[in-house]
């Protein structure tokens, strides 16, 4: 007898969110998460809060807008995703272009892979943590950009995150 199944009540949002996706798509796609639900996915042990944020945000590389542009199907299921999960309050709709977001230059060769939960189709990635800060900085004084900053920083502290020239905290 296997493990038993993920009840769905105990499934973070972002969980719900990419696996519906996952499940409405039949080509491969690879998505770089960013915001709350990155540290959901892409962290071990994430902050309560982001585990209840209502969406799923995304960048597109350079590459991945013309591979976009290429599979009108991913379009598809992710308007089918939202009409799926609208009555839950979830849905994907802030899927930028990775010039929109203040990163660092060489951002996309630091991605790392997220990999859970496990999925058919999508591949997730989110932006090194550096980068997952630097893009809730730029939101200013959005109020919750504050507690996902500190969250994101506490998992870096704690995993012994170091800036290039320094040593690790």
């Amino acid at each position: 007898m296997g493990a038993p199944a993920k009840k769905e009540g105990r499934m973070s949002n972002a969980e719900r969110i990419v696996t519906t996706l996952d499940s409405l798509l039949t080509v491969d796609a690879s998505l770089i998460l960013y915001g709350r639900a990155s540290i959901a996915l892409g962290f071990e042990n994430p902050p309560a809060a982001t585990l209840r944020s209502l969406d799923v945000d995304a960048l597109l590389t350079t590459s991945n807008e013309s591979a976009f542009a290429e599979v009108p199907e991913f379009w598809v299921a992710q308007e089918k995703l939202n009409q799926v999960l609208d009555d839950e309050g979830l849905y994907m709709t802030h899927i930028f272009p990775a010039d929109m977001v203040f990163l660092r230059r060489q951002w996309e060769s630091e991605i790392l892979p997220v990999l859970r939960p496990t999925l058919r189709h999508l591949r997730l990635f989110r932006p090194a943590t550096l980068d997952l800060i630097l893009t809730k900085m730029m939101r200013g004084n959005d109020e919750r950009a504050t507690p996902t900053v500190l969250a994101i920083a506490q998992k870096a502290l704690a995993a012994g995150f170091s800036m290039p020239g320094r040593p690790a905290v």
